[in-house]
């Protein structure tokens, strides 16, 4: 069970790919794993890892963690994406939840407004940043994985329903999922992890960014 629904900015059109290649590379880790294991269940860091591996099979140049600054204070990027014609300012929240029954509104929207409003104030002095020709876009990502108890059935229906709610929650620009078979038996903690919610939102697309310092490299 897996789909990738591009909802209202064109302005991403090329993320698509991304996400075809994110749902690949998930069934191939579960594939090797045996079902074990997947990057989805380790929180925010090992779901933008994964995003970001996904994307650098796709051509973009991906960089984790790079320094900056927010709101005055140094500040790290979850990941910048640089494609011939784009830099990707992308920050990622992450969240689980019992499959059981639906989640907090208020929850989904504070995760994927979260992730927007630190790609929205980032700031670098880098030249990456500051010196070149691209159009910049600042966009928040927001992975949710749900899971059930030991004992308990994987419930498509269930699913279907949960990713309709998170659509209707937040109107993201992109909303794709991943509930692969081979994950059916995935545990952690007596708890079942059936797959994972990607959730994506443009914040602003520019042609320049906010230089962090000019008098000096990032403390």
């Amino acid at each position: 069970m897996h789909g990738i629904e591009i909802l209202k900015s064109e302005k991403l059109d090329d993320w698509g790919g991304i996400f075809e290649r994110w749902i690949q590379e998930l069934d191939k880790i579960l594939e090797i794993t045996g079902g074990l294991e997947a990057p989805y269940v380790h929180c925010e860091h090992g779901n933008t890892h994964h995003f970001g591996v996904s994307a650098a099979m796709e051509g973009y140049a991906t960089i984790r963690e790079v320094m900056g600054k927010r709101n005055d204070f140094s500040a790290r990027l979850d990941l910048a994406l640089v494609s011939d014609r784009y830099l990707d300012i992308v920050e990622s929240k992450w969240w689980e939840f019992s499959l059981l029954r639906l989640p907090s509104k208020s929850i989904i929207k504070d995760k994927m407004s979260n992730a927007c409003a630190d790609a929205q104030s980032y700031s670098s002095n880098e030249k990456l940043f500051s010196g070149i020709e691209k159009t910049i876009r600042r966009i928040g990502i927001a992975f949710f994985t749900p899971h059930y108890l030991e004992g308990q059935s994987f419930d498509e229906a269930r699913v279907s329903e949960l990713i309709s709610f998170i659509k209707l929650s937040v109107c993201p620009d992109i909303i794709a999922w991943s509930f692969p078979e081979k994950s059916r038996n995935l545990e952690y903690w007596h708890r079942k992890y059936p797959g994972v919610i990607a959730v994506v939102k443009l914040n602003e697309t520019h042609h320049s960014l906010k230089v962090a310092d000019p008098d000096g490299p990032i403390s």
